[in-house]
């Protein structure tokens, strides 16, 4: 009974009970596909993190050729895994990183589940990755919401973005990411809700 599921847009979907947010995830999808249209030229393939509960992933499988999508925590997997069945949606219950290690999932939202947050501790069991492991022979889009983890993805990523110039949007911009990007040549051209979205 940990999870529900229920009919959006006449679609079955999955999601951990009491969670306040999918809906409005769901819903607010429509305005990043809008930008994304316009700024990703091919839709062939995507890099996305925190998958949640599969709602960006699914929904971006529609339109793009292949999603690799990340999500670290063990409900959210579950629920991503059942609301995306098709074949070009790549699973897997890791977290993306700068570096190969071993985090935790720390929950900081009862009501939004989207809203973990990864740490490097004592008994840590969940594997981190970065996407220049992925060596993808193309990337069209990079898309985090990772809580504050986008800047040590993204250094992870570098030789792919470098390689490929994919359009990149981040949930939580900075400075660094502002310069890490520049380095290699992009610039802002959206804002999306909360996110930035950068382009070449």
């Amino acid at each position: 009974d940990v999870v529900e599921k229920f009919l959006l847009d006449n679609k079955l979907w999955f999601k951990i009970r009491d969670d306040d947010a999918f809906e409005s995830i769901h819903d607010g999808f429509k305005d990043y596909m809008a930008v994304w249209n316009d700024a990703v030229k091919t839709k062939g393939v995507v890099v996305q993190a925190g998958g949640y509960c599969g709602v960006f992933p699914r929904l971006l499988s529609e339109t793009f050729d292949r999603v690799y999508t990340f999500e670290p925590d063990p409900l959210n997997f579950f629920c991503l895994t059942l609301n995306c069945q098709t074949d070009n949606v790549v699973k897997a219950q890791a977290a993306l990183y700068s570096s190969h290690s071993l985090i935790n999932v720390r929950r900081t939202n009862a009501h939004n589940k989207g809203m973990n947050v990864i740490e490097h501790s004592a008994g840590s069991f969940i594997p981190s990755y970065r996407i220049d492991d992925l060596q993808l022979d193309r990337c069209d889009l990079i898309a985090l919401d990772v809580e504050g983890c986008e800047h040590a993805i993204l250094e992870g990523a570098i030789d792919t973005i470098y390689q490929h110039k994919p359009v990149v949007t981040v949930e939580d911009t900075n400075e660094k990411i502002v310069y890490l990007l520049s380095k290699v040549g992009y610039k802002e051209i959206a804002k999306v809700h909360r996110d930035t979205v950068y382009s070449t």
